[in-house]
């Protein structure tokens, strides 16, 4: 046994040593100024280092700037499948194997299960190697996460949530992944005056008097009913797909998962006007608790979330397994977020929760009316 783990020891060893002096140039970069840290992204390859730079648009920098963390990108077949790799636990109500890791003495390698690709953490290197063409979104959330790490290190509490603001004010909408928070904000967007802060994470952090709401560098990542159902977002489908679509029954159509990106810029924007803000004070977070099978009317309640606790997990995140903090420690597995952090946060802020039937354009209505926003019509 004793020979079998200084087997596998060694086999980590050479791997992380290989990967750390991978020979592969990275001739292709783009520097980002992402909310909470500036990354740079050095890439092995010219179609990964366009495509990124064409996602990250509104966040790049212009020239070669000193940031506060580096990332390369190499462009590989799959890697390092014989490792022993541990089983990342989800969180409660995911069952799907989704991450696999190996925790280093200063680093932490984690694997993607579905995709092999594999990325390394630590404090002084930051790798994604894989098919990393083939699964850009990986490596654009490998990228966010560096700025998110950086969030959370200054004190911003992560939270699932999407969100938008209007003259400096932020709306955030919380709920279960397949509630349609993604759907709510991008209806909310409707009104040419809103603009777009985040799709799925959050941070919140007191400052002063006010609880500012930052956002992560995502674009709305939707499934087909959200596109379908919104004539600025039906560009995205062909008519194939549209009219494949248009037969399925509305449950069918609401569990389907195939994603597509949409970037606001392009669909949203204005000449110059991106519509995204990245930081704005929060002025209500919503907390969706509809059913879409409900034949009733959508209800909006104020509430005091002291009273409401059970409805903050649709709120609260785990920092995941690529959380790191300054002293270079990881976050532990399975640990869950502490409940008592967001119910101080969010002590002294408008808090709704949302019941009854699914009406986004009635919610589309009650948050333009919190913002004194004139309605517009549909």
């Amino acid at each position: 046994m004793a020979e079998a783990k200084a087997n596998t020891e060694t086999e980590i060893h050479n791997f992380l040593h290989w990967l750390q002096r991978h020979p592969e140039k990275t001739e292709y970069s783009l520097s980002l100024a992402l909310p909470g840290a500036s990354v740079q992204v050095n890439c092995t390859q010219a179609q990964t280092a366009s495509s990124l730079k064409a996602y990250f648009q509104p966040w790049l920098m212009s020239g070669e700037k000193n940031c506060d963390a580096t990332v390369t990108v190499i462009e590989s077949p799959t890697v390092a499948e014989y490792l022993p790799w541990q089983e990342w636990q989800r969180e409660p109500g995911k069952s799907a194997r989704k991450d696999t890791f190996i925790d280093l003495d200063d680093a932490r390698l984690l694997r993607k299960c579905r995709t092999g690709m594999v990325f390394l953490q630590s404090r002084n290197q930051r790798i994604a190697i894989g098919p990393c063409n083939d699964n850009l979104n990986q490596v654009i959330n490998f990228i966010n996460n560096q700025a998110m790490n950086q969030l959370q290190q200054n004190g911003w509490l992560i939270g699932h949530a999407a969100a938008a603001s209007y003259n400096q004010q932020a709306i955030a909408i919380a709920g279960f992944s397949g509630g349609g928070k993604s759907t709510s904000m991008l209806r909310l967007l409707d009104h040419p005056k809103v603009n777009f802060v985040s799709n799925d994470r959050i941070f919140t952090k007191q400052v002063g008097e006010q609880l500012l709401l930052c956002g992560a560098a995502k674009m709305p990542r939707v499934n087909p009913g959200t596109l379908l159902n919104n004539p600025r977002l039906q560009p995205l489908l062909t008519a194939e797909q549209k009219r494949r679509y248009q037969t399925m029954a509305p449950d069918e159509l609401w569990e389907l998962e195939e994603k597509y990106d949409v970037l606001i810029p392009k669909l949203y924007g204005r000449g110059e006007n991106t519509r995204i803000e990245n930081t704005a004070p929060l002025k209500a977070i919503v907390l969706l608790n509809w059913n879409r099978r409900e034949q009733c009317a959508t209800r909006i309640d104020k509430i005091d979330i002291n009273e409401r606790q059970e409805l903050l997990p649709a709120l609260m995140k785990s920092s995941g397994p690529f959380y790191q903090r300054s002293d270079g420690q990881f976050q532990p597995n399975a640990q869950m977020p502490a409940l008592q952090a967001y119910l101080q946060q969010l002590s002294h802020t408008q808090v709704y929760a949302v019941s009854g039937g699914v009406d986004f354009s009635a919610l589309r209505d009650f948050c333009w009316q919190l913002w004194q926003l004139p309605e517009a019509q549909d």
